[in-house]
């Protein structure tokens, strides 16, 4: 009789762990934005959702629908018509903290030779 409730606290505490550790996995997990991190829409996914639905009664449920499966694949709702958009592209590389590189001035002249030259006031002797 112990034996079977020792096999039984032992279930019930793997099954009790399991389900913590599931939940701690995803708190911190990202929005679904159509499987890939790259921030790119899914067109084909949302062309197929938008195809393939439940039955919808309503606007709101025609709406709701649309704006779930652009959402869900990755589109970004509602830019000034509320339809669906391929999300804004990002930069290509890093920006420059300096802002952007000036050019060099194009008017570099040679300063001015002198007005009256003089000879040397120390000429030196080496040797």
């Amino acid at each position: 009789m112990t034996t079977t409730f020792a096999r039984r606290f032992a279930a019930a505490a793997l099954i009790v762990s399991a389900g913590a550790l599931g939940l701690a996995a995803t708190a911190n997990a990202q929005p679904n934005t159509g499987g890939g991190t790259s921030g790119e829409w899914d067109i084909g996914a949302y062309d197929f959702c938008m195809k393939n639905h439940p039955p919808l009664y309503t606007t709101e449920d025609v709406l709701d629908h649309h704006r779930w499966c652009c959402e869900s694949t990755g589109g970004v709702w509602g830019s000034g018509d509320n339809g669906c958009h391929a999300p804004p592209a990002e930069l290509s590389g890093p920006t420059d903290p300096f802002g952007p590189v000036a050019a060099p001035p194009r008017n570099i002249q040679a300063p001015p030779p002198p007005a009256n030259p003089t000879a040397p006031v120390h000429t030196g002797s080496f040797g």
